[in-house]
């Protein structure tokens, strides 16, 4: 009778052990299924804002070429001289710097970065009409943050 109880408590075992393997297997499967169906939410979200992203591509594409053409005017003192003529120059890097803004707030909410996230990423820049050389140095500076954004909107393709 000792063999028979052996033999009925292995099968009990068996079973019980085959029950938890199969319930694991189950809960398994489950995740596996949900990480599916997160992965297909996420290529939609994705593919919903690739407009915006391919067009905050072409604004900055536009804006740091334009950025790279007027940088080396500012070389010579744009300033002195004519004062309707530097004014003209100040209300165009003006302009300039709120392009740079209008393209850098789309970017962040587009790509919902934090406020936080984004001065680490990419500090604001301010332009400083002191000078030429400072105009030409925040121009520069602005060129290459808007290609390290460039560079960033990449990865979502």
């Amino acid at each position: 009778m000792n063999e028979t109880e052996d033999k009925s408590k292995s099968k009990e075992k068996r079973l019980e052990e085959r029950k938890k393997v199969v319930a694991e297997t189950q809960r398994s499967y489950a995740v596996a299924e949900m990480k599916k169906a997160h992965k297909l939410i996420e290529d939609t979200e994705k593919s919903r804002k690739l407009p915006a992203i391919r067009s905050i591509c072409q604004r900055i594409d536009a804006h740091a070429a334009l950025l790279v053409q007027r940088a080396p005017m500012f070389g010579n003192n744009p300033f002195g001289g004519n004062p309707v003529l530097a004014e003209n120059i100040k209300h165009e890097i003006r302009t300039n710097g709120r392009i740079y803004e209008s393209i850098r707030y789309d970017f962040q909410k587009t790509l919902d970065v934090k406020e936080e996230d984004m001065e680490k990423l990419f500090p604001r820049i301010e332009i400083k009409m002191e000078t030429g050389y400072w105009v030409t140095t925040c121009y520069i500076t602005m060129i290459q943050q808007l290609r390290q954004m460039r560079a960033y909107c990449e990865r979502m393709f």
